[in-house]
């Protein structure tokens, strides 16, 4: 990224954050927008440069529209006698702008659209002509601006224009009236503008000749008393007709003070004062975002945590539960397979068929008129994994819905992400149960394993091995009469039963049974491993500790630590 990309991200974020949030003050709003457009000046200042400008700014019905027309001795900005009339930034190029100067203009305000006529629907339109300079008496090529109010009662939807021209600003003109010098606002504004000393130049505009070096003294020891420092205090009459507004010493002075500042040498960028400016409004423009960073961090250890409580149930009730049978059962199934003695396996296969054929023809027709698939009971390892599933979703919507009522100082955030939890709870229990049964599938990989181990572990003892066969053979000769006598009815429930019954009673003792203590142990650390990474790390913890990033509430900053370290360390770094 180039310089200061990070902090300008974060500063523009902050300013989409806080600017729908009604509890945060106007001062702090208006210095986000300020040093936000400080920041854009400063990184298009090395870029290319734009012509001097200069912003007239003031308090509505001080006469800015008026003085802006003075100054260029043409009436080119519209005046009117309503409050907030000029909603809109004018501006008046006495020197055609090239085509980088156009460009650096376009930037210096990027959410807003050059326009050939302003439009009070509109609210991010400006408009910007080129002038003779012929008569206007500036010493260099000027952009003169004429702003919006910052004080009437319709400014709140647009007085944020007037920090971003004061940002932009290489020479500020406030223009005040005696009516309107001592405005709360208008010491706001002074306030907001003051630590980057940017030239400033008051005028107070409409008084007589008896109070105006009053009114001058008193706005001095004010602005001495402020700390804030201005080129000049320069008073105007109040005549009637522009005409002779021009003729006045004071009209005279003022020209000529904005002339000599503008066409002074430019002085860099006060980085310095920009990073001070920061640096005292930090804290408090970031309290939001940390305490979102602390939310989103308190949200990982509740997944985190409840998820172990998940995976714990999961071992308690399937792979520690006395009855653990499932997995077990279908690697001996698959060592029955393994072992049989050649020559009679095919026959003995054959007959299990064609005796199981009834029962499996009469399971289908009573499935097929009752509606229930061949796989209506899940198994228990299924059957535990759906309530562990549950348990996690059910306890995580609980702790959400206990933060947005406790007091949290984010109470939006924790309701966005309730919200956003609601709306996809369904999706994320769903995709969990076909993983768990996708898990299930891939797993009998490891069964294949676990038979072929014992099997392996066989053939080194024959003497067992044989004793396992001829228990196997003995076991399918009482199931095929058993099933003669049934009628084969039950037969594949049935048929494995005295099977299982002699090989688990073989298998377990003397070594055999430790060896395939160990298979099993084995087999559950592999189970526990699978289910850990597949079901709960891969997509529960990952669509849970996702959501936080897709939170649209307004008034959230959905800023992270990392944004966060690195435009702080851009901050740091800004004067070096």
């Amino acid at each position: 990224m180039t310089k200061l990309e990070h902090l300008q991200q974060l500063v523009t974020r902050l300013i989409s954050c806080l600017e729908t949030r009604s509890e945060i003050p106007d001062l702090e709003s208006d210095a986000l927008i300020y040093a936000g457009a400080l920041l854009r000046r400063y990184r298009l200042s090395e870029e290319t440069s734009a012509p001097q400008q200069l912003m007239v700014v003031g308090p509505t019905q001080s006469g800015k529209s008026s003085l802006v027309n003075l100054l260029l001795e043409e009436p080119l900005a519209e005046a009117s006698p309503l409050a907030g009339f000029t909603q809109h930034p004018q501006g008046f190029s006495t020197d055609a702008l090239s085509e980088s100067q156009q460009l650096a203009i376009a930037k210096q305000f990027p959410d807003w659209q050059l326009k050939q006529t302003l439009d009070t629907e509109d609210p991010l339109g400006y408009t910007l002509r080129t002038i003779s300079s012929a008569g206007t008496g500036f010493s260099v090529p000027t952009i003169v601006w004429d702003s919006p109010d910052f004080d009437s009662v319709s400014s709140r939807s647009y007085r944020q224009r007037v920090p971003v021209l004061c940002a932009m600003a290489d020479l500020i003109l406030l223009v005040v009236s005696r009516e309107k010098y001592a405005d709360q606002s208008v010491w706001q504004l002074l306030r907001l503008i003051a630590p980057l000393h940017t030239p400033l130049l008051i005028c107070l505009n409409k008084t007589t000749l008896e109070e105006a070096e009053l009114l001058e003294r008193e706005i001095r020891q004010r602005l001495k008393k402020e700390q804030i420092e201005a080129l000049d205090v320069i008073s105007l009459p109040f005549v009637m007709g522009g005409e002779q507004l021009q003729a006045t010493q004071g009209a005279a002075k003022l020209r000529r003070v904005i002339s000599e500042q503008l066409g002074l040498q430019p002085q860099p960028f006060p980085a310095n004062h920009l990073q001070q400016l920061l640096k005292q409004h930090w804290p408090g423009w970031t309290e939001t975002v940390r305490q979102e960073i602390a939310a989103r961090e308190n949200w990982q250890s509740l997944v985190e945590s409840t998820i172990d409580e998940s995976i714990a149930l999961y071992e308690r009730d399937y792979l520690e539960n006395p009855h653990y049978s499932d997995t077990l059962q279908r690697t001996l199934t698959r060592l029955l397979e393994l072992i049989e003695i050649p020559g009679i396996a095919g026959g003995l296969v054959k007959a299990r068929e064609l005796l199981s054929w009834p029962a499996r023809k009469l399971q289908a027709i009573y499935r097929h008129k009752s509606g229930k698939s061949a796989s209506t009971s899940p198994d228990h390892e299924i059957s535990v994994l759906t309530d562990a599933v549950n348990h996690l979703l059910l306890r995580l919507q609980r702790e959400i819905g206990e933060q947005t009522v406790s007091g949290q100082s984010v109470p939006r955030w924790w309701q966005g992400l309730l919200n956003q939890f609601s709306s996809e709870r369904k999706t994320i229990e769903t995709q969990a149960l076909e993983t768990a049964k996708h898990h299930q599938q891939l797993f009998e990989s490891e069964i294949e394993n676990a038979s072929q181990r014992l099997f392996n572990h066989l053939q080194k003892h024959p003497t067992t091995l044989n004793s396992l066969r001829a228990a196997r053979v003995t076991a399918d000769a009482a199931a095929l009469a058993f099933a003669l006598k049934t009628g084969g009815i039950g037969l594949n429930d049935l048929i494995l039963a005295p099977a299982m019954l002699s090989f688990s009673t073989l298998l377990t003792e003397g070594a055999l049974g430790r060896y395939m203590f160990t298979v099993e142990q084995d087999l559950k650390a592999i189970q526990l491993k699978a289910v850990r990474q597949q079901l709960f790390a891969d997509v529960l913890k990952q669509a849970l500790l996702g959501l936080p990033d897709k939170l649209s509430a307004p008034g959230l900053c959905r800023i992270d630590q990392q944004q966060l370290f690195a435009a702080e360390s851009e901050l740091e770094a800004l004067t070096q």
